[in-house]
Order: structure tokens, then C-alpha cells, then sequence
């Protein structure tokens, strides 16, 4: 559908009908590199949909960090509130001091940009394999632990 649309092209098809009474807006964006972008909507503010659809970009990646690629929130299987509260709250200090390491070292060495424009890794992913390093070879890694601990404590 989209092959014979030029480059960095952004179509809006109005009131589409979705299932049986569900009518809102395609968007279809083609940029100018890899494949086109499809977004149904019911914004109305066409120029704004694909800014906004970026903005939740950076949600999708937090809620990655806290399933899969880093914490396994899941594997928990806590379900009294109370827990999950304080559970929560760990994991909250967990990634900031993920991040600030990561940060830390990417101040040392910059992470690699690939062609896409982003970096090799994340400053949150950075920072965690960091944090394990130090937990899992304690004796090899204390001056690195007394650094992660004070960037921790100066940012409280």
C-alpha cells in the first residue's frame, strides 16, 4: 500500500470504521528511511500525532525496564499492598541509581551511537550490568562500590 507514497509523507484517513460503531483516524506516516508507520487516533491535531507517539516511546521503555530487560517484576508474585509498596519504592531507588552509574560512566566513556541515531545501550542497562559487576566480584570491583554508593547518597 504504502510503496508507491513518496518518502516522508504522512497521509490521515478520517473516521474509519473499526469494528461495528467504533469510528476514529488512521494516520499513515512514511519516513524517510524503513517502513511506514501506522497510528489509528482519535486526536484531531494531525501534525501532533506522531510527536506524541514518540513522547510514549520513552513509557514503553520503562515499563521494558521494569519486566523483562532488567528488574522481572513479574517473577515477583507479590500481591499484599503493602508489600508492593515498599517493593516498589526499591525498585524506584534501584533505577535511579542504575541510572546515575550509568550516567557516571557515560560521562567516562561515551556510549556508542549506532547508525539509527541512538545509543548501543541505554544509560539505565549501563548502569545495572555496572551494579552487577560490583555485586557478583566484590573484591575486585570495591573502589567502583565506593563510587556507586556515593553517587547514590550525594543525590539524596
Amino acid at each position: 500500500m504504502t510503496r508507491y507514497w513518496k518518502r516522508n509523507t504522512t497521509r490521515t484517513f478520517f473516521n474509519v470504521q473499526l469494528y461495528r460503531s467504533l469510528r476514529l483516524n488512521l494516520v499513515v506516516h512514511r519516513p524517510k528511511k524503513g517502513a511506514a508507520i501506522l497510528l489509528i487516533t482519535n486526536r484531531t491535531d494531525w501534525d501532533q500525532v506522531l510527536e506524541v507517539y514518540g513522547l510514549r516511546w520513552s513509557i514503553e521503555t520503562a515499563f521494558g525496564l521494569l519486566k523483562s530487560k532488567g528488574f522481572h517484576l513479574e517473577e515477583t508474585r507479590l500481591t499484599q499492598p503493602d508489600r508492593l509498596v515498599l517493593f516498589m519504592g526499591l525498585v524506584a531507588w534501584t533505577l535511579l541509581w542504575c541510572l546515575l552509574i550509568g550516567l557516571q560512566t557515560h560521562t567516562r566513556k561515551a556510549i556508542q551511537i549506532k547508525k539509527h541515531g541512538r545509543r548501543a545501550i541505554s544509560l539505565f542497562r549501563l548502569g545495572l550490568d555496572r551494579l552487577q559487576q560490583v555485586i557478583c566480584n566484590p573484591k575486585d570491583q570495591h573502589i567502583h562500590a565506593r563510587q556507586y554508593a556515593r553517587c547514590l547518597l550525594s543525590w539524596t
